[in-house]
C-alpha cells in the first residue's frame, strides 16, 4: 500500500488516546505496529488535530487519519532523504528508507543488582 501523508505516528501495538492517559498500551505483547496515518491536510489541520487529540479525541475516529496495524513498515520519500523523526520525546536525523517491524524478545534491560529477589522481569 502506498500513501502520501504529512504525519505518520508507529507505536509498538495499538495506543489508546483517551483523555489523560494518550499513549496508554492495553497489551504490548501483540507484535503489531500501529500506524496513524494522517490525510493530506494543510499545517493548520494538522495543529488542529494535535491540539484534539491532547484534550483525548482519539485520532484513529477522525475522516482525517486512518489507523492500520501491520507487522512490517518502510517509510520512503520522494524528494526529502533526510527526515527529522520524534523518537522517544527526542528529534534525530534520520535517512529514508526508513524500516520499522517488531523484533520480540530483543530489549534488554539492565538493572542494579539487588538483593531483594522480588524481582521479577522474566
Amino acid at each position: 500500500m502506498i500513501r502520501r501523508t504529512p504525519l505518520v505516528f508507529v507505536g509498538n501495538n495499538e495506543y489508546e488516546m483517551d483523555s489523560f492517559q494518550i499513549g496508554a498500551r492495553s497489551c504490548l505483547n501483540k507484535g503489531q505496529l500501529s500506524l496513524y496515518v494522517a490525510h493530506r491536510v494543510g499545517r493548520a489541520r494538522l495543529m488542529q488535530l494535535a491540539l484534539a487529540a491532547l484534550l483525548g479525541w482519539h485520532p484513529g475516529k477522525a475522516p482525517d487519519f486512518d489507523q492500520l496495524c501491520v507487522g512490517e513498515l518502510w517509510i520512503e520519500t520522494r524528494r526529502k532523504k533526510r527526515l527529522l523523526v520524534a523518537m522517544d520525546g527526542e528529534i534525530r536525523v534520520m535517512y529514508t528508507p526508513l524500516h520499522f517491524r517488531v523484533r520480540p524478545g530483543e530489549l534488554r534491560v539492565i538493572v542494579p543488582q539487588d538483593t531483594d529477589h522480588n524481582l521479577n522481569l522474566t
